[in-house]
């Protein structure tokens, strides 16, 4: 009966030590700690945690490489792999870039080949999963996920979002920040319900996709928000104006390439321009927009407008129609900090009426008035 008892007082233990980090995982004090801890406990950790917390990294990266096994489970052969470039197909991740800090993995890259059959993603959703209950993860606070293998006709990205939401049964995740995407990306991608379920603390989110669909959105505690897509349809924008995010700050939405058709409108914009759900924005993007001469006019008369401290319009199709109207209501856009309106398609004068428009307006590079026709 003694033995239970210990190892149910040992996780006990554990479980208090590393509450207290998770209340301060900025601050050294409770790592040090907990090392203390495992360090009598027998366990490398508490060895790694001291290790790193003086600045020796070079002993450091060397005794996760001697306990990798400890330290990374079933990754560590993919692990081991992909720092020494004998990267394979299957599987196994292509790409597994750990940033570690005090003993445990604060930042991770992950990404797979792009082609795989059913058993590939299937395993490559269970490695995401893997990664994400390692004890080494119990403070990951930066995740991206680049490529994932995908299906002949099938490129749902819905196997690596369950992982994250599978992974978060035991204990919510402590992720601050997530990309998922890749440039050019042909993968669907939603919905994101439960991937910020799964996020309590979630801070930055960016998801790059082909097509979204983003479903019911509601965090209290997001601040940034951006999608790039090849398609931003109706759907998507009323989604967006559905959403509940009272702390949202950055909001950007890309079209990834002003000549590629649009899924929506200025006027479906324009209804998100109410600003009626997004209280605490100060920054709008809304780069590589088709349609930016409209939405300029939108924006002049928009109840969002004036609770903007940046605007990036960068990428698309502005013209100097698009910056005559926005002159007629220059009082409107004077109180933006910045105003950013690189590679589009504007004419000197166009050039000369935008810089007068805000307190500094970034006008750089453009393109001929006739490049998009």
């Amino acid at each position: 009966m003694g033995a239970p008892l210990d190892r149910a007082a040992s996780a006990a233990a554990a479980a208090e030590l590393e509450a207290a980090i998770a209340e301060a995982p900025d601050e050294p004090g409770p790592y040090l700690v907990y090392a203390d801890w495992l360090q009598a406990s027998g366990d490398p950790r508490g060895t790694l945690i001291v290790l790193q917390h003086h600045g020796r990294e070079r002993e450091a990266s060397e005794l996760i490489e001697e306990h990798r096994a400890h330290l990374l489970g079933p990754l560590a052969a993919a692990a081991a792999a992909a720092a020494g470039g004998e990267v394979r197909r299957g599987s196994a991740p292509r790409k597994l870039e750990l940033a570690w800090h005090l003993g445990f993995i604060r930042e991770a890259r992950i990404s797979w080949w792009a082609v795989g059959g059913e058993a590939v993603r299937r395993e490559a959703a269970a490695a995401l999963e893997a990664l994400l209950v390692l004890p080494s993860s119990r403070f990951l606070r930066h995740l991206t996920i680049e490529s994932v293998p995908f299906l002949r006709g099938d490129r749902d990205l819905a196997p690596f979002l369950a992982a994250i939401t599978a992974a978060a049964r035991a204990r919510p995740l402590p992720l601050r920040s997530l990309f998922i995407g890749q440039d050019a990306s042909p993968w669907t991608i939603g919905p994101i319900a439960g991937v910020l379920g799964a996020c309590p603390e979630l801070r930055h989110l960016t998801l790059r996709a082909g097509e979204l669909s983003l479903g019911a959105l509601a965090h209290p505690e997001l601040r940034a928000f951006g999608i790039e897509a090849h398609r931003l349809t109706r759907q998507n924008l009323a989604e967006l104006r559905a959403a509940i995010w009272p702390r949202l700050e950055q909001l950007e939405l890309s079209f990834h390439a002003r000549d590629l058709p649009a899924g929506c409108d200025a006027r479906d914009l324009a209804q998100l321009l109410e600003g009626d759900n997004l209280p605490s924005l100060r920054h709008l993007g809304v780069l590589a927009c088709p349609f930016a001469d409209d939405l300029a006019r939108a924006l002049a008369g928009s109840r969002l407008l004036p609770r903007l401290q940046t605007l990036d319009l960068s990428g698309g199709a502005l013209s100097h129609a698009g910056v005559e109207a926005m002159a007629r209501s220059r009082l409107a856009f004077r109180h933006l900090a910045r105003l950013e309106l690189v590679h589009n398609q504007l004419d000197a004068p166009a050039r000369a009426a935008a810089r007068g428009l805000a307190k500094h307006v970034h006008v750089g590079l453009q393109e001929p008035p006739d490049a998009a026709a």
